[in-house]
């Protein structure tokens, strides 16, 4: 459309000119039979100079018709010239306009998927973001953990330290009481093989108390019973002289009485030092024996 325009333009020009032009050639024409008829005048200017005039006029006249002409054949040329290049130029812009509509409408759907693809990348955007402050705040608590659990660490380290002092104190005073055990379990070793030994000859002592224990639970009874025996034999003495001592005098049975308390208090004295003498014997066998286990537990 820009191009038209100061082509129309044109074409007035050259038309108005022409008509200016051809115009004129009638004005002069007109005008030359009123010179003719002015010239007989006494004022006329001399027929050499009208022709002269008339001459240029003419001239000027077949010059201008002839460059007329030449704008108009010019004018022409450029029409035909103008109309091929609108033509081209409307090819041309078609050609364009097409290539520029599908290139626009490529554009246009190129920027849609852009706006869409955008729109999806600032979904993301927001999404990665969230997810980002979500890190950031996990990635700080987590530093913040590891910070603590660093200098937790620190301290189990340091305590570690002092552990293994005291269990390299430990491992020594463990080997020291490791030899004392070996030690006391050699004593201890010893000391059952002497255990066993003591007791077996504890029952062999055992076994002996018991036997004289009933040796002594014989002797026992067996003095009762002779002591019954005896105490039996002097009732019967004690009857006997009884009927023995009525018969005799008084004197007589104070004696008789007195040897008979002699003898009773001897047969009692006679009882009492068997008894102790067993005693003493089974006290004597028992402290003996019992002496020797305690040396035998000793060594």
């Amino acid at each position: 459309m820009a191009t038209k325009t100061p082509k129309s333009s044109k074409k007035t020009v050259i038309t108005t000119t022409t008509t200016q032009r051809t115009s004129t050639p009638s004005t002069s024409a007109a005008s030359s039979p009123g010179r003719r008829a002015r010239s007989p005048s006494p004022a006329r200017i001399s027929r050499q100079q009208e022709k002269e005039e008339l001459s240029s006029l003419n001239d000027r006249l077949a010059a201008y018709i002839d460059k007329v002409r030449y704008l108009e054949n010019e004018n022409s040329r450029l029409q035909v010239a103008v109309k091929s290049t609108e033509e081209t130029v409307t090819r041309e812009v078609s050609s364009v306009k097409h290539l520029y509509e599908t290139e626009l409408e490529d554009a246009r759907k190129l920027l849609d998927d852009t706006a869409k693809e955008k729109a999806r990348l600032q979904i993301e955007a927001s999404k990665l973001k969230a997810e980002t402050d979500e890190w950031r705040s996990k990635y700080y608590k987590r530093d913040k953990e590891a910070k603590d659990a660093e200098g937790q660490l620190h301290g189990l380290q340091k305590d570690l330290a002092d552990l293994e002092g005291r269990l390299a104190v430990s491992e020594q005073q463990r080997k020291h009481w490791e030899k004392e055990y070996n030690k006391i379990k050699g004593e201890i070793a010893g000391l059952e093989r002497q255990l066993a030994t003591s007791k077996k000859q504890l029952e062999e002592e055992t076994l002996a108390r018991v036997d004289l224990q009933n040796r002594l639970q014989t002797m026992k009874e067996e003095l009762t019973f002779k002591s019954q025996m005896h105490e039996q034999e002097l009732n019967e003495t004690r009857v006997r002289t009884t009927r023995e001592v009525e018969e005799v005098d008084s004197s007589v049975r104070m004696v008789y009485e007195t040897k008979l308390q002699d003898a009773l208090k001897q047969m009692r004295d006679e009882s009492d030092e068997k008894l102790f003498v067993g005693k003493q014997e089974i006290e004597t066998v028992y402290e003996r024996r019992s002496e020797q286990q305690l040396r035998q537990a000793k060594d």
